[in-house]
């Protein structure tokens, strides 16, 4: 009886041994890394989507190749909707205005006039895109590490205003140069990007700032608003559509294919919700003169009152057919240079 009430006890020893020592684990396991609360249950998950998994600079050259193969493709769809939007005109009269050109020049020449400023959305694209996907995944990483119940809602826009204003201290001078150079009413008045600095070099040191510098806050607003979509758009779709996405029956698997078509969806939305932003943008920066947000909205507003949106949306529908295939090049582009140069063959996100 002794016997077997001993062989009882050791069993339940050596039964209770092992629980108690996977309860301690458990225990200690819990106490190293508590579990999330109740309103920050998706920051785990959420930190797998955005976390960068290989170097910022890696991530940033990645995304001036996207950025740069974006500008070769889309640069003269880019120009003929600004063209729109700073003249107000349907897209019949501006075609009108380029084929009248067109006819008094040769094809060389014609094709410098379409790729002219061309040399500054590179150069743009290249700081815009190595600040966007750089600077913003490391923000981000920063603001989670330091702030574990921060909302990821709130820490993703919180690391796009990080970012746009960063890109846009860098990127005003070169869109208010551009600006200049597209628009048509100064082309006997700048040859090129030598001209425009040159122009802005005759004037003192703080006026030539702020001219510099004109519509920076508008491009501050705009970055926050399409970088914050972008990365909002793509956060859901790594997170959710693993296994692919069905589109009219055919099934995109998780290839370039399925970064195409949710860059595409960014693009479009992104400029949908900035257009106007953009429009009071680029009328402010053609102008040589100082002119203000308010006085450029209101002149918009009542100029155009035949029309539904104002004047506020001319040139959407070419812009947005641009920015579409603009964002799904660069998205899908992005994500093939990344999967090539990572060690591991692993796309990041």
């Amino acid at each position: 009886m002794e016997d077997s009430t001993q062989n009882a006890s050791s069993k339940l020893k050596s039964t209770n041994g092992p629980v108690l020592t996977t309860n301690q684990n458990s225990s200690q396991s819990s106490t190293e890394n508590p579990p999330p609360n109740k309103n920050n249950n998706n920051n785990p998950r959420e930190k797998k989507i955005w976390k960068p998994n290989y170097s910022p600079i890696l991530l940033g050259c990645c995304g001036i190749g996207a950025g740069w193969t974006n500008i070769f493709i889309t640069f003269p769809i880019n120009k003929f909707s600004f063209r729109q939007q700073v003249e107000s005109t349907s897209p019949q009269q501006a075609w009108l205005n380029l084929k009248s050109y067109f006819r008094q020049n040769h094809l060389p020449k014609n094709i410098l006039y379409v790729y002219r400023g061309c040399s500054i959305p590179l150069v743009q694209k290249a700081l815009a895109n190595s600040i966007m996907y750089g600077s913003y995944s490391y923000t981000r990483n920063e603001l989670s590490s330091r702030h574990q119940n921060l909302s990821p809602n709130i820490a993703r826009g919180l690391a796009c205003l990080a970012a746009g204003s960063f890109e846009s201290i860098l990127c005003t001078p070169l869109e208010r140069c551009q600006a200049v150079l597209q628009d048509r009413r100064h082309d006997t008045k700048f040859r090129g990007l030598r001209d425009v600095l040159s122009w802005h070099s005759t004037k003192t040191d703080p006026k030539r700032l702020k001219s510099l510098y004109t519509g920076g806050g508008l491009i501050v607003l705009r970055n926050t608003i399409t970088t914050f979509n972008y990365f909002m758009i793509r956060d859901w779709y790594k997170k959710n559509c693993g296994d692919g996405i069905t589109i009219a029956g055919a099934k995109l698997e998780d290839g370039y294919l399925k970064h195409a078509v949710f860059g595409m969806l960014s693009g479009a939305i992104g400029c949908t919700i900035s257009y106007p932003i953009n429009t009071i943008k680029n009328k402010i920066q053609t102008s040589l003169t100082v002119k203000s947000v308010g006085e450029t909205i209101r002149v918009t507003y009542s100029k155009n009152s035949d029309s539904f949106h104002r004047g506020f949306y001319y040139g959407w529908r070419v812009s947005v057919f641009r920015s579409a295939i603009s964002w799904g090049i660069q998205n899908s582009m992005y994500e093939k240079l990344i999967t090539t140069f990572s060690p591991d063959n692993q796309s990041s996100s």
